[in-house]
Parts: structure tokens; sequence; C-alpha cells
């Protein structure tokens, strides 16, 4: 369903934006090829105040006009030089910087709505200069304010007084442009009659004067300028083939391609696709001939016709290229960006469509350009179709929220999206309702595109009918789907072949289910085709382009340069083989650096489970280690109290000792006193002689400091006096007995 529905948005960005043209006046600012503001401003530092200064700070406002944004302050910038450069030019009396000077602050004045001021400054002026500002105040109200405003209604008056002003001064350029600008105001009111008389009286002129070229530009203009809707394409059409015509009388070679160019935009809108591409094709030739470089709109207009023929590759060819040609610079960068945005989404990329799209979106909200609308519209479609609707959803709400739009057209587009987006959803009966909000505002969307000069058909006709056809079929309503699907293919303006074909295949399907058998084959049969149609016409574009590109090399270049041609393709070729072989070796390095990687990191990872395990041990090792040391800390903290204890202890023992054998002494003598016999008491004495020997023996070792070793020769004195006086023997002889034996 989705792919279905989708369709009818890539056949309309076609005619949005590759095919359609915003037209601006053309009373245009000089665009400087040198634009470096700083090297200016340097130059400038260091200028004489002669005529040279003065075109220099003109050229200085002229790059800061082509700088402006909604934010900056380059339109401040742009007024201040512009005021040097007159202030400078009245003092050397130089009447064409002064002219440019006054253009200048016109420009920016009006880029603010301050007409007032404008027309002081015209007024100051005579001649030519004063038609020329008129004009550029008055192209202001036609391009920038509906028909009903002041600026506008203003406009004529304004466009009439620069016309006195140019007849007084003999300008028959000034004239003319009068009559330009007076046929874009009512082209601009929807008076496409009185428009067109005032371009065919300028035709008319310049034939009766034999100004061929002018011919042929008027015609251009007239095309450029003319509202495009079903009543005007062909009037559009056939301005642009006169155009080509007399440019090619007067040998501008160069703008007969330009003319051609808008061919191919009108005829693709309008579905003559055939030879759209023919007049692309001799446009690309024109051009070769002429050696006119392809401008970005070029590009951009050849890879959307491409990406309309269903051909992707040379739409993402041509629109590659068109970025490449537009380097660095934004302003030219966003038309090719629109060209690719619009073939990914036709490839069914969104993602890369939307980047795209993004950055234009954001473009042109930064140049407050009405071509945000249409950008919206494209990134709602390609989310919705990248299978995110309700992103869609919100996205649409929040950019209407915060840029409401009274455009018929735009009011068109978004409903044909909501509708879109509800079927996505599975809500059919808002799908519905969206649908043929759709198609009420239809009729009123044509009348727009018929009344502004820049507004081209959008939905209106047979495009809204063909979506609410494919809607009805697809969900087996085939009465109704039918009703709409036959009344698109009456209206078919913006019809690729993709999308008849697509017609013909739904009502082949009406038909069946309806019991129509023989309009069923019919439309099969036109479905077949057309099929083959689109076959072969894809076999004659081949055909063609390289007919160009044999007679282009043929013109340019000589054999030699062919063989140069082929010694670079194969050196091109071979640098691909090395790069390739490059890539393939860098490939295989990083897969191997990527293993050794991988077993690195498995090792690493073995390695530190290891060290993580004897970690563990070693910090239940340090655990016990603290334990013990933690007890050794209390044993040596209770160890001085035990040694004293052990002391106490120890002397405690020894006193007893003591006493027992005092005790021991005393019983022998309290004994000693009741015995009789001499025998008996000599007996008790000598017992009580050798217990006073082991006492004094005792009392002299436990009195010693050091009990680990002992002062013999004082103790073995004592010991030979005491036992002498218990044994009875002589002292001196039992002395010497006793230190032999030592």
């Amino acid at each position: 369903m989705g792919k279905g529905i989708f369709s009818i948005s890539f056949f309309l960005l076609f005619a949005l934006t590759a095919l359609g043209q915003v037209t601006k006046g053309v009373l245009l600012v000089k665009k400087e090829t040198d634009n470096n503001l700083s090297a200016l401003l340097e130059k400038l530092s260091q200028s004489p105040s002669d005529t040279n200064k003065i075109n220099l700070l003109l050229k200085i406002s002229h790059v800061y006009w082509y700088s402006r944004t909604l934010e900056n302050k380059a339109i401040d910038s742009t007024m201040l030089y512009a005021g040097l450069a007159l202030e400078l030019s009245k003092t050397l009396n130089f009447t064409e910087g002064g002219n440019e000077a006054k253009f200048m602050q016109c420009k920016a004045l009006l880029e603010r709505n301050q007409f007032k001021d404008a027309l002081d400054i015209a007024s100051s002026t005579d001649g030519e200069e004063k038609a020329r500002l008129l004009l550029l105040i008055a192209e202001r109200g036609v391009f920038n304010f509906p028909p009903d405003s002041k600026e506008y209604i203003q406009a004529m008056p304004l466009i009439n007084q620069a016309s006195a002003a140019a007849k007084k001064a003999g300008s028959t350029k000034w004239m003319n442009e009068c009559f330009v600008l007076t046929g874009k105001f009512y082209f601009n009111r929807g008076n496409v009659a009185c428009g067109k008389r005032a371009f065919m009286d300028i035709i008319q002129s310049f034939h009766q004067s034999g100004e061929t070229e002018n011919v042929a530009r008027t015609w251009s203009q007239l095309g450029t300028y003319m509202p495009e809707n079903n009543n005007t394409y062909r009037d559009i059409i056939y301005s642009n083939e006169m155009a080509v015509k007399y440019y090619r009388q007067a040998n501008n070679l160069k703008e007969a391609g330009y003319s051609l160019r808008d061919l191919v935009i009108i005829r693709g809108n309008h579905g003559q696709i055939v030879q759209a591409e023919k007049d692309l094709l001799e446009m690309l030739r024109l051009f070769s001939e002429c050696h006119e470089p392809l401008s970005i709109t070029t590009y951009y207009i050849v890879s959307d016709f491409y990406r309309f023929n269903g051909r992707y590759d040379k739409a993402l060819d041509w629109g590659f290229a068109g970025v490449k040609a537009a380097g660095d610079n934004p302003d030219k960068q966003i038309r090719p960006y629109i060209a690719l945005g619009n073939t990914y989404a036709a490839l069914k990329k969104f993602d890369k469509a939307i980047q795209f799209y993004q950055i234009v979106l954001q473009y042109d909200i930064s140049k407050s350009d009405r071509d945000k609308y249409v950008d919206c519209y494209k990134i709602a479609n390609f989310m919705a179709s990248g299978g995110a609707p309700k992103k869609a959803f919100r996205f649409l709400n929040d950019f209407l929220k915060k840029y409401p739009t009274l455009s018929v057209n735009n009011r068109e587009l978004f409903a044909s999206t909501y509708g879109y987006i509800y079927d996505l959803l599975g809500n059919q009966n808002l799908a519905e309702q969206s649908y043929l909000e759709m198609l009420r505002l239809d009729q009123a969307a044509d009348q727009e595109n018929g009344k502004r000069i820049g507004y081209h058909l959008t939905l209106a006709g047979g495009g809204a009918l063909f979506i609410i056809g494919k809607y009805y079929t697809q969900h087996h309503r085939f009465k109704e789907g039918k009703k709409y699907l036959e009344a698109s293919l009456k209206d078919p303006q913006y019809f690729d072949r993709d999308q008849e074909l697509d017609t013909h295949k739904l009502l082949f399907k009406a038909d069946s289910a309806l019991g129509n058998f023989i309009p069923a084959i019919r439309h099969f049969a036109r479905h077949k085709a057309l099929d083959d149609s689109i076959n072969n016409l894809a076999a004659r574009q081949k055909i063609s382009e390289l007919n160009i590109k044999y007679e282009a090399d043929k013109k340019s270049k000589d054999i030699k340069l062919l063989e140069n041609k082929q010694k670079l393709q194969e050196a091109v070729i071979e640098r691909s083989n090395t790069i390739r072989d490059v890539m393939i070796g860098g490939v295989v390095v990083l897969l191997l650096l990527a293993t050794l990687a991988f077993w690195g990191f498995k090792s690493k990872q073995k390695i530190n489970r290891r060290l993580e395990s004897q970690q563990e041990a070693i910090n239940t090792q340090n655990i016990i280690l603290q334990r013990l040391l933690y007890e050794k800390d209390g044993l040596l903290a209770d160890k001085d109290g035990l040694l004293k204890e052990k002391d106490w202890l120890l002397r405690e023992v020894h006193h007893r000792v003591k006493n027992n054998l005092q005790i021991i002494m005393s019983l022998l003598r309290a004994q000693a006193g009741f015995l009789q016999n001499a025998d008996a008491k000599e007996a008790i004495a000598e017992s009580e002689n050798r217990v006073n020997a082991i006492a004094l023996i005792h009392q002299k070792l436990y009195n010693n400091d050091q009990i680990a070793t002992i002062n013999m020769p004082a103790y073995v004195s004592d010991l030979v006096n005491n036992l002498s006086n218990g044994l009875g023997v002589k002292k001196l002889n039992l002395y010497r007995q006793l230190i032999r034996c030592i």
C-alpha cells in the first residue's frame, strides 16, 4: 500500500523541483567573483580616496548583500558601504558610482520594506537612473506582496512614472523593461491576457526594428513569467519554441540552449516526455558546441529529468556531478542536493533522501523561502514511506505549527500527506477525509497557480485524482477508484510514464473486479504497450547520448588526444587495480591484526584470571599474617607482666624454701633441747649445721642477680665453711679436697 500511494509523491517532486521555476525580478545585484570580505576590507584600508575606492566599496556592498540571512546584520553592512560609496562619489563627482550606490541603498531599504525611504532616493535622481529605481521599487511590490496589498497596487503607478522618465531620457531599454514589468504585474493578478499583450507589444516593436536577439529574449521572458496551469502551458511551450527559433537566427547558441532547457521543464511537467528528452539532448549539444559550461541549474534539471524517467543511475551521475561543480558554495549545493534527495527517494533509500532534504529545508528556512513548505511535504512523505508514519505525523504537525500557510497549493499538498500517513496508521476514516479535503482544494489550487508568477501545478488536476483513485482501488472500492483514475487520464499534467503505466494497471484491476473484461483487456494492452515503450525509449536515449558524445569528441579532439585519453584510462584502471590490491592487502592485514588482537585479548584474560587467583591467595595469607601479628603484639604486650609475675613467684618460692629450712633448723634445735644423750645431741647438731649450710647456700643462690651464672670462688668458699662446720673436718683440708675435685 505504501509503495503504491507514494509513487504519486515522486511524480510531484519532479514538477515541484527540477521542473519548477521560482521567478524573481531582473533588477539584480551584481554577484562578485572576488568575495573574500577579509581581503577586500584589508585592501580598502590601504586604498586612496579615488574612483577605485568607490568601486571597492560597492563591491563590498555587493558581497554583503549576498551573505545576508535572517539572523546576521549583512543588510546593515550593505547599507553602510553603499552610503560611504555615495558620499565619496559626490566628493569626486563620480556619477556612475553614485548611481550604483543609490541602487544598493534602495535594495537594502526595500529588503526592510522601507518603501518611503526608497522613494525619496529615487526622487533625487533623473533619467534612466530614476526609471531604474522606480522599477526596482515596483518590482518589490509585484513579487513580494499579494495582489490585494497596498504595495502591490502602488506598483502600477510607479511603473508609469518609470516609463515617463525612460521616455523623457530616450531610453528604449528602460521603456521595454517597463512593458515587461507591466506584463508581470498583470500575470501575478491572474490577468493572463493583459500580461501577454504587454509582452507581445514589445515583441512587435523589436520585430519592426529587426532586433532578432531582443525578439528572442522577450519570447523567453514571456515563457518564463506566464503563470503555468492547464490553460497556459501550451502558450508557454510556444513562447519558448519561438525563443529557440530567434536565438538560432541570431546565432546565439548559448541562449538557444537555455530556452531549450526551459522547454524541457514545461514539456516534462505536461507529459511530453519524448519531445522533452529530445530538447534536453539538443540543449547539451548546443552547450558543447558553443563551449558553455554547464550551470548548477542545468545539472539539477538533467538529473531530475532522468530520475523522472526511471534512469536512476544517470540521475545520480548528474546529481553528483552537480555537487562537484558546486564545490563548497552552499548556495550552489542546494539544487544538486534536491536532485539527489529525489533520486534516493525513488530508489527507496529514504534515510539518505531525508539527509539531503534536511539540509535543503534549513537553507530555505534561513532564506525565508516559500519552498520550505515543499521541503516539509517531501520529508514527511519520506519518513512515512521509510516506515515511520508516527514520526512523520509529529514532524508535519510541529512544522505547520511553527510555519502556518495560507497557500491553497500547500494546504492541498499537506492534506494528501495526512491522508497517506493516516492510511499507513490504519485510520481509514481520517485517511479518506484527508483525501477528500485534498480533492476539495484542487480547483482553488489550480486557480491560484494561474494568478502568481512562479507558482506551478502541484497536485492540481490529474495528480489529486490519481491519488484518491489509487487509494480507493487499493482498498477494493473499485467503482469509486475507477471513476477517479479515468478522470486523471483526461487531465495528465505532470504524468510521468511510470504513473501512466500504474494508472492503466490499476484500471485493469478495477475493471477485472467489476466484470468489465473488455475495458480491462484494453487497459492491460495499454499497460503492456507503455512498458515496451519505456524500454525502447531507454534504448533510444542511450543511442542519442552515444551519438552526441561521438560528435563532440570528433569536433574537439584529434587522434592524439584520443590516444592520450586511452592511456589515461589505462593508468586509471591500473591505479584502480593497485588501490584494489592495496585495499585487499589492507583488509588481510587488518584481519590478521584483529586475530592477533583477539588472541592477545584472550591470553590477557587468562593471565588476568591467574593473577586474580594468585592475588586472592596472597590476600588470604596477608589476612592470616595480620592475625598472627595482632596475636604477637598481644603476647609482647603481656610479656613484661608475665616476667614480673614469674620473678615474684620465684622469689616467693625461694622465700618459702628459706622459711622451711629455718623451720627445720628450729625443730632440730627444739629436739636437741629434749635429748640427754650426747651422741644424739651431736647428731642433731650435725644435722642442724648441715641444714644451715644448705640454707646459706640457697640464700647465696637466690640473692644473686645472675641466675644463669654463679661466682664459683665465693660459692665454694661459703660451701667449704658450712661443710667444715657441719662435718667437723678441718676447713683447709676440705677446701683443698673440694678444689681438687672441681
